[in-house]
């Protein structure tokens, strides 16, 4: 077991704590996780208490595979995509997990509908992030769709391009064939060399 009080970034070195099995650090005002901060967590670990704080942001690349049962509530959280796949990645301690509450949120997509933000970035203030989720609402929805018009529009740009550079080369040998066909026409007919039939023809 473990406590500890730290400043608002998390750089710690779990590396040579091999037999830590509970690690609590609740109420520190932690604002942010560094990268990698949890990364050598030791796999012996079976309880990670970040509750009462004040993390709006984070991502699976702070928790790295970490199997530990997660507690995470009591934070004012931003609730978006990255947050939404960390919900699916960790083992959130099941009696705490409606404690997730969403402080603030993106837009999110109702199942099946069209978007629903109608109240901007509060839409979905004081609801926990769990129950959402199993409403329907998804907010990735709006990035995978983001993602997916910026290929199309990238895709029509190149094909654009393609064609645009096709057109340009076609004409482009057509002005080269016309100028050369030009130029062969402004050359001065050869004169023409008195043969041998020609000689006798008029001798005759």
């Amino acid at each position: 077991m473990m406590f500890l009080i730290l400043p608002l970034v998390i750089y710690l070195p779990f590396r040579e704590l091999t037999h830590l099995r509970e690690l609590y650090l609740s109420h520190n005002r932690i604002e942010t996780l560094s990268s990698g901060a949890l990364r050598h967590l030791s796999s012996e670990l079976r309880l990670l208490d970040l509750s009462h704080n004040q993390l709006r942001r984070a991502s699976r690349d702070e928790f790295s595979s970490t199997r530990a049962k997660t507690r995470l509530y009591h934070n004012p959280w931003h609730c978006d995509c990255t947050l939404q796949e960390l919900m699916e990645t960790l083992n959130l301690e099941p009696e705490t997990v409606n404690g997730i509450v969403c402080e603030s949120s993106v837009r999110g997509a109702g199942e099946g509908s069209r978007w629903e933000d109608p109240g901007g970035a509060r839409e979905h203030a004081g609801q926990p992030l769990v129950k959402l989720l199993d409403s329907g609402v998804n907010f990735c929805s709006l990035q995978r769709k983001t993602t997916d018009v910026a290929m199309l529009v990238t895709m029509f740009v190149w094909f654009f391009m393609v064609i645009v550079y096709v057109v340009y080369y076609v004409r482009q040998n057509q002005a080269e064939t016309r100028r050369h066909l030009e130029y062969l026409k402004s050359l001065p007919s050869p004169r023409k060399t008195p043969t041998e039939t020609d000689t006798i023809s008029t001798g005759l």
